[in-house]
């Protein structure tokens, strides 16, 4: 088996700091059993990619190319250059991703998730599906070099001071109640769509920079502020006003935010507000909250319809109960197929 370098092309794509898509197109010779390899950049090094055919699958090769390969003085044959390859140390950044670094389509397998192996020694990557020649095939990979996780913690706690302390505030929140609150215009317009909007063209708040609150209290929308600058809620299930911290990042467009308190909700249903939460999620038109409330009440309804606000709920949403009847009948009958009920006395 010979090397062979290939014409094809490498495009490398960041998707998110640290996080890397890279895309090998290559055109392969008809009925020719050879290794292609490519070079490519990446963060600055330079990085090696081949792949080699085997009977049973193909292998996909990602290595580190140091400097000294490329200006060495003296030539080397095909045979050195090899040896020298497979004696090569990765990056001690890519040891320790064996889990993040995978390929994600290999050729045009018939398997939406072709089965992978990763070997963090050599960074040798195996799938089922066996490049053949004459056409255009694809190799993509997806590379996380992570992050520093101290440093990390340096920046968040950086910036969680600067809006507890106030510092250099550029922009002032105001509430009904007389409190207000500063925030800093880069962050905020960074992280929210609708601030961007608001603080970034012909709108008065963009002049003024006073921004009047008057559909949220302090306590809630300090909450969304928080998370702007860290990426955490802490107060979330301290306070219990889920609910309310998700309209307000509903309102200003912070999708995560919102996630993290839908995920929150489901674990915090009850019997106590099981059928709050449903009504709330069909307002809001969150499918994944709807389902699991619905469930959860269809469920419990034996101790849930012993309650005075059973016959409220039955009164004021008539569709809403009719979809729990449904609900409580799929399951006495799922219970019938696995053996739990039986028309037996």
């Amino acid at each position: 088996m010979t090397g062979k370098a290939m014409s094809g092309k490498v495009i490398v794509k960041e998707v998110r700091f640290g996080l890397f898509r890279v895309v090998w197109k290559l055109s392969l010779e008809k009925g020719k059993n050879v290794k292609y390899h490519q070079e490519f950049l990446l963060e600055g090094r330079n990085f090696k990619i081949s792949t080699r055919n085997t009977a049973y699958s193909n292998y996909v090769t990602l290595k580190f190319i140091s400097c000294s390969d490329h200006s060495a003085s003296q030539p080397e044959d095909d045979q050195s250059k090899r040896l020298k390859l497979e004696e090569e140390l990765v990056l001690p950044e890519l040891k320790n991703l064996s889990d993040s670094v995978k390929v994600m389509y290999l050729g045009k397998s018939s398997k939406s998730e072709p089965q992978t192996g990763n070997d963090p020694i050599k960074w040798e990557f195996s799938s089922s599906q066996i490049l053949s020649g004459n056409k255009t095939s694809m190799i993509e990979l997806w590379i996380d070099f992570g992050t520093n996780e101290a440093n990390e913690k340096v920046v968040i706690n950086g910036l969680s001071e600067i809006l507890h302390n106030q510092t250099l505030c550029d922009v002032k929140f105001k509430f009904t109640n007389s409190e207000e609150i500063g925030a800093h215009v880069a962050i905020l317009t960074a992280r929210s769509p609708v601030f961007a909007a608001m603080l970034q063209s012909d709108f008065v708040e963009s002049k003024t920079r006073i921004v009047n609150i008057a559909d949220s209290e302090m306590n809630v929308f300090k909450e969304m502020l928080v998370y702007l600058y860290t990426g955490k809620a802490p107060k979330l299930t301290e306070n219990n006003f889920t609910q309310s911290v998700y309209e307000v990042a509903d309102k200003y467009g912070v999708k995560s935010l919102k996630d993290d308190c839908v995920n929150l909700l489901v674990t915090q249903l009850s019997n106590n507000n099981a059928m709050e939460v449903l009504v709330w999620a069909q307002f809001h038109s969150l499918s994944k909250l709807f389902e699991k409330a619905l469930r959860f009440i269809a469920k419990n309804s034996e101790v849930l319809c012993s309650q005075p606000a059973w016959l409220d709920f039955m009164k004021d949403h008539p569709k809403l109960w009719l979809e729990i009847n449904q609900r409580m009948a799929e399951l006495i009958a799922e219970g019938y197929e696995v053996g739990l009920f039986s028309d037996e006395e």
